[in-house]
C-alpha cells in the first residue's frame, strides 16, 4: 500500500512497489521538496470570508509552499485555513483595515492574526498557530527608548508588543555634559556670542590674536599642493589670480596692458614681459617721424641680457611702391611723414623661443589721405621674450602718437 510523509505529504517508496512509475514518482517528489523550500501561494481574498489552502499528496498543491502571499479586500474577518501538521511558513499579508484582520489558522485550532500589512514567520505545531516574530507596531516606530528602561534591562519583546517604550527627546539647551573635551569627542560647546573667539585644541572657546597666528609676512603655512594652509600676501595686482599651484599668476588668456608711452626722442622700449608670454601685440597710436621725407622705424625684441640686433628675416613696406628688407629689426615703414602709423603689430611664439611678426597698419592723416602697409618676420632668441624697443633710423625722431604693449 502507498503512505506518505505526513508533513509534506511527499511519497514513501514501498521495497519493491512502483516499478514502472519510481522514476515518475521520484521526480513528482523533487518538485514537492522544491516548492517547499522555495514556492511562493497567491491568496486573493477579494469579496470573500475564507479560503483553504489546497493539498494533495506527492502532487503539486498550495499548502506545501515555503511563503503566503495574501492580499485583495476581504467582504469581513477571514482566515486562511492551513493544515494541521507541523510546517514553518512565512507569510505576507498586504491588508486593508478590516474589522477583525485576517487570521491565518487551523481547521480547528487558534492562529496569528494580521490586523495591518506586515511580513511574518508562524509555525504549526499540529494543532494551532504561532507566530515567530514579535507585533512591531506603530508605538515603538515613532517613540523613543527611555533610560528607565534600558536602566531596568526591560527592553523585552512584551514591552515592546505591549507599547511600553515611550519617547524621550534629546535635550541640549545649556546641558555641558557632553561637551567635547581633551578626553573624549563630544557635542560643540554653546557658541560665546563673540566672533572674536574661536574653539581651541582644548574644547574652550578663546580669543585668537593676529600675534597668535603669526601671519605677518611669513610663508611658513601658506598653502602649496601639498598641505592646507593660508592665502599667500596679495601680490598688489588685479591681473594676478590665485593658481592651483597656490602662487598667485596671471591667467594664460588673460591679456596684461603695459603702461602707455609717447613716441618721443629716438626710442621707447619696454621689459618686464613675463617667460610665460607666448602672445605680445604692440598697439600703435598715430605714430609718425620728423623726417619731410617718407622712411621707416623699427621693432625689435630682447631678452633679459639686453637687446637683439641681428639676425632677423624681415620685410616692410607699402605693396607696389616700396619694400625695406632688414636683418637688425622689424621695419615699420612710414610712407609721409604728415600721415601717423595706427594698427596692431603681433608677435607670435612657437614651442621654442622662435617669434614670428605680422603687422597690417595703416598710415593716415586724420583727413583724406592713407594708405595700407604691411610687415612681416622671424627671429629665434637664445632664451625667453623679456623686452621690445621700438627705434627710429639716425637723424630721425618720433614726432607724435603713442605705443602700449599687452602680452598674455
Amino acid at each position: 500500500m502507498t503512505t506518505y510523509t505526513s508533513g509534506l505529504r511527499l511519497i514513501n517508496q514501498d521495497t519493491g512497489a512502483n516499478a514502472a512509475t519510481w522514476g515518475d514518482n521520484v521526480d513528482n517528489a523533487l518538485e514537492c521538496l522544491d516548492d517547499a523550500i522555495t514556492g511562493i501561494v497567491t491568496v486573493d481574498l477579494t469579496g470573500s470570508t475564507s479560503y483553504t489552502l489546497t493539498t494533495n499528496n506527492n502532487a503539486s498543491d498550495e499548502a506545501r509552499n515555503a511563503l503566503i502571499y495574501i492580499k485583495g479586500i476581504p467582504s469581513s474577518a477571514n482566515s486562511v485555513i492551513i493544515p494541521a501538521v507541523e510546517k514553518l511558513y512565512d507569510v505576507r499579508c498586504v491588508n486593508t483595515s478590516i474589522a477583525g484582520g485576517i487570521t491565518v489558522r487551523t481547521n480547528t485550532g487558534t492562529g496569528v492574526n494580521f490586523t495591518t500589512s506586515a511580513v511574518k514567520r508562524i509555525y504549526c505545531d499540529g494543532v494551532s498557530v504561532w507566530s515567530l516574530t514579535p507585533l512591531l507596531t506603530d508605538s515603538i516606530q515613532t517613540g523613543d527608548i527611555t533610560t528607565t528602561m534600558i536602566s531596568s534591562s526591560a527592553i523585552t519583546s512584551a514591552k515592546i508588543e505591549s507599547g511600553a517604550v515611550t519617547e524621550v527627546k534629546q535635550t541640549l539647551a545649556d546641558n555641558t555634559t557632553w561637551d567635547v573635551s581633551t578626553t573624549r569627542h563630544g557635542y560643540v560647546p554653546k557658541a560665546p556670542g563673540s566672533a572674536d573667539k574661536f574653539l581651541d585644541g582644548t574644547g574652550a572657546w578663546t580669543v585668537v590674536n593676529d600675534s597668535d597666528l603669526s601671519l605677518s609676512d611669513v610663508t611658513t603655512n601658506d598653502v602649496s599642493t601639498t598641505r592646507h594652509g593660508f592665502v599667500p600676501k596679495a601680490p598688489g595686482s588685479a591681473d594676478k589670480f590665485l593658481d592651483g599651484t597656490g602662487a598667485w599668476s596671471i591667467p594664460a588668456g588673460k591679456l596684461t596692458a603695459t603702461t602707455t608711452v609717447n613716441a618721443t626722442g629716438v626710442s621707447a622700449t619696454f621689459t618686464g614681459i613675463p617667460n610665460t608670454a607666448t602672445e605680445v601685440k604692440v598697439l600703435f597710436k598715430g605714430v609718425s617721424l620728423d623726417s619731410g621725407v617718407a622712411d621707416y622705424f623699427t621693432l625689435k625684441v630682447g631678452t633679459s641680457s639686453g637687446t637683439i640686433t641681428t639676425g632677423y628675416m624681415a620685410v616692410g613696406g607699402q605693396s607696389g611702391v616700396v619694400f625695406y628688407k632688414s636683418t637688425t629689426g622689424f621695419p615699420i615703414y612710414n610712407p609721409v611723414a604728415s600721415e601717423g602709423v595706427y594698427g596692431t603689430l603681433h608677435l607670435t611664439k612657437d614651442g621654442g623661443n622662435n617669434w614670428f611678426c605680422d603687422f597690417s597698419y595703416a598710415s593716415f592723416d586724420g583727413g583724406s589721405n592713407g594708405r595700407a602697409t604691411i610687415t612681416g618676420g622671424y627671429v629665434a632668441l637664445v632664451s625667453t621674450l623679456y623686452t621690445i624697443t621700438v627705434s627710429v633710423r639716425s637723424g630721425y625722431t618720433f614726432d607724435a602718437g603713442s605705443f602700449v604693449v599687452v602680452y598674455r
